[in-house]
């Protein structure tokens, strides 16, 4: 599977693991598919948005910048798991006929495919999307996904073993989406100095 150019796989496995991740995605966040905009459009009331540098500047001009948003990303992760558990990554990718079908794969060791989602993207435009995951993961060993999520150039979510929480980083901050209220508050609260200032909380 790994000699394929895209990011596509040939169906939804039928692996224990993959099923239960399904069953425990589904009862926290059905209907969305494991991508960030999904999740902001079906959830609104568990979202919120951190931006990754001062004043919503979108991408690193230097390596000052990228120090800044990793500061950022880790400090999220580290308000949504104090305790550090291992985490599992979810990576979203396309066939080899998208231009950049097959880069989110690559980038994650231990990929297992997961689920396939046939729907519209938010232009409208039908699409398949396939969806990796990795088990397992130290937050630690994150930080290299984390600069390619910070320059567009991976697409993955990070989520706990219970699902209880999103984090999802993109070129220009994370959203992040938490099953609890309280909670939620709670997140938002600590990391206040860095949510956006736009009404819509884009």
């Amino acid at each position: 599977m790994d000699d394929r150019h895209g990011g596509d796989f040939d169906g939804p496995p039928s692996d224990p693991r993959a099923t239960e991740r399904s069953r425990l995605w589904d009862a926290a966040w059905a209907p969305s598919d494991p991508s960030g905009p999904d999740l902001r459009r079906d959830h609104p009331d568990r979202w919120v948005r951190f931006w990754s540098l001062p004043d919503g500047r979108r991408l690193p001009e230097g390596d000052a910048d990228m120090a800044v948003i990793l500061h950022r990303y880790r400090t999220v992760l580290e308000v949504l798991n104090p305790e550090r558990a291992a985490l599992t990554v979810v990576g979203a990718d396309w066939g080899p006929l998208d231009g950049v079908g097959g880069w989110t794969r690559r980038h994650l060791p231990g990929r297992r495919p997961w689920r396939i989602s046939s729907l519209a993207d938010d232009g409208g435009t039908p699409g398949t999307t396939f969806f990796w995951a990795s088990e397992g993961v130290a937050t630690d060993d994150l930080d290299d996904l984390l600069r390619l999520a910070a320059v567009d150039a991976a697409h993955v979510i990070v989520v706990p073993p219970d699902m209880s929480w999103v984090f999802a980083p993109y070129d220009g901050g994370v959203d992040v989406l938490v099953i609890d209220s309280d909670s939620r508050g709670a997140v938002r609260e600590s990391l206040a100095p860095w949510l956006s200032t736009h009404p819509d909380g884009l």
